[in-house]
This record gives structure tokens, C-alpha cells and sequence, in this order.
């Protein structure tokens, strides 16, 4: 299951940098935290770590999708609900927390997914 990220990348005020197939995501946050993507493949660089997500990142239009379980897994301040019956999908974002990557540069360790169970 994906995610419209451009309309995250678009509530977050990320600075984006790139053409149809590789992209750069720079968050206004902190940490200076950047992601990239290219379209069509399952690896991302979280601030210059590689990691496999679960499906390639793809193009409809304009919009850029990625699979919500790299979301839950590498984001801070988004935040993702699933409703079976309906099939529908709810992102939210947080008012107190700044929208930033939970790995770091340099960085060997994948952070554990977060607790979903609520």
C-alpha cells in the first residue's frame, strides 16, 4: 500500500529538488534532514543511508508515491491510519512535532516500526 508523499512533502514545506526520475526531499527542520528517491526503485537514501522499501516509488502525474510502511517506519510528525472497510487511507500530521527522519546520517541502525496497535 502507498502513499501520496508529494501532498506530505507539500504540508511539511519540504524544499524539493530533482526531474521525473530522481528526486531530493530537503526538510525545513533542525537536523537538516534530506530525503531521496528514485522513481522506480525500491531504494531510498534516508540522510545518505540506504534502506529497501517494500515497493518502488512511483509517478502518477505530477504526484510521487511511497510505501506507507517506510513512511511509519522513517518519519517523525506524520502519521498514518488505515481503514479496511472504507479502503481508504488517512495521513495526519503533527502540530507539536517538526516533520523530520528518524535515521541519521551516518547512521547503522533502522529504527524499529512504531507502535501502530491505537
Amino acid at each position: 500500500m502507498c502513499v501520496n508523499f508529494s501532498d506530505v512533502a507539500e504540508f511539511c514545506r519540504f524544499t524539493i529538488v530533482g526531474d521525473q526520475n530522481k528526486v531530493k526531499f530537503y526538510f525545513n527542520n533542525s537536523d537538516g534532514d534530506i530525503l531521496e528517491i528514485t522513481i522506480g526503485s525500491n531504494i531510498a537514501y534516508v540522510n545518505e543511508n540506504p534502506v529497501n522499501m517494500q515497493t518502488s516509488a512511483y509517478m502518477i502525474g505530477d504526484n510521487i508515491y511511497l510505501p506507507v510502511q517506510f513512511i511509519l517506519r522513517y518519519f517523525e510528525g506524520v502519521s498514518i491510519t488505515s481503514d479496511d472497510e472504507k479502503k481508504s487511507i488517512s495521513v495526519e500530521y503533527s502540530d507539536e512535532i517538526e516533520c523530520s527522519l528518524r535515521l541519521k546520517k551516518d547512521s547503522f541502525n533502522t529504527p524499529a516500526l512504531p507502535d501502530t496497535s491505537q
